[in-house]
């Protein structure tokens, strides 16, 4: 019985002591590091940081100037885009909680195509113009605005199979915390290549940032 008791004692000194060390975690050197402290807050010290992402949903995207069309297949619905069809988002900068300010944007779409790759149909082209506009500036003509263009790139090997493809990325430097972004997803004219017979579809928009909280 003794034997017993000193057991569970020690098990629960060794709990507590562990309990006691693991209620306040550094990760990382003595300056950059992350820090989990005794009551669970979690806090970025230095420079760590955390990758993160907004999803734009397709009934979030506008029809542009020269509107893509919605469409559904299965449980998705999406805007589909022939040459020169866009879609517009816009957003205040404080929507990306926590962002860095030092970090550029990376702007990504998710879409399907109802086409499989072959060399003679296998390639899209999109572009994002984009535009940063501080409260007092006119929305047709902000302070910081350029067009990033994804260059070719191969559809999916199989029909209607979810892809992935990033557009580009917006600086940092172009962007304040307070502005407003306003972005025209357009689908445009290969460099090269040929064109699928199908309409791409996209079903959201990523806008991909990196923030030093949590």
């Amino acid at each position: 019985m003794k034997k017993i008791v000193t057991i569970c004692l020690l098990f629960l000194f060794c709990s507590v002591a562990l309990g006691a060390r693991l209620g306040n975690v550094h990760i990382g050197d003595d300056t950059n590091y992350v820090e989990r402290t005794i009551d669970g807050e979690i806090v970025l010290h230095g420079t760590a940081r955390v990758s993160s992402c907004h999803i734009f949903e397709s009934r979030e995207l506008a029809p542009g100037s020269s509107g893509a069309t919605e469409t559904q297949l299965g449980n998705y619905v999406g805007y589909a885009y022939t040459i020169n069809d866009d879609t517009v988002i816009s957003f205040p900068m404080n929507k990306l909680h926590g962002w860095d300010s030092t970090s550029d944007l990376t702007v990504s779409i998710r879409y399907y195509i109802n086409e499989a790759y072959a060399t003679a149909n296998g390639e899209l082209q999109f572009e994002a113009s984009w535009g940063a506009t501080a409260d007092g500036e006119a929305v047709d003509s902000p302070g910081s605005s350029d067009t990033i263009d994804s260059g070719d790139w191969n559809i999916p090997a199989t029909a209607k199979h979810l892809s992935q493809a990033v557009l580009g990325t917006i600086p940092a430097a172009s962007i304040e915390a307070t502005d407003e972004i306003g972005i025209d997803i357009k689908r445009v004219a290969l460099d090269d290549g040929n064109n699928p017979t199908a309409e791409p579809v996209i079903v959201c928009v990523a806008i991909g940032y990196t923030r030093n909280g949590i």
